[in-house]
């Protein structure tokens, strides 16, 4: 993957392309899945991300591998709804470490 600086507008599109995923089917879907990492590493490698958007990117990447994964959402302790809950609700957070980070915010 290749690192490229993102405008504010940008990384928030981005955000919302993850929390989309909280609608996708729990099954193996290996290019959605690649696109979530792709996503996440861009979402981090940003020059002003701080450690709080680190860890709700990790998080935000963590729950939508356990839904596009083989098996692992069955195993999700408290369900598919509450897994599709607990990703839009990272996305959110990440959504608002994002739009928190001293990114140029006028460059839309």
């Amino acid at each position: 993957m290749k690192v490229r600086s993102l405008t504010h507008s940008q990384a928030l599109q981005l955000v919302a392309e993850l929390r989309a995923y909280a609608t996708l089917p729990p099954r193996p879907a290996p290019k959605d899945l690649r696109r979530a990492k792709e996503i996440h590493f861009l979402l981090k490698s940003q020059s002003t991300s701080s450690p709080y958007l680190h860890e709700k990117a990790d998080r935000t990447y963590e729950l939508i591998q356990v839904l596009l994964s083989h098996r692992r959402w069955r195993q999700y302790p408290t369900g598919l709804e509450e897994l599709r809950k607990d990703i839009k609700s990272a996305c959110d957070r990440l959504r608002v470490a994002v739009a928190g980070s001293p990114r140029r915010k006028g460059a839309a």
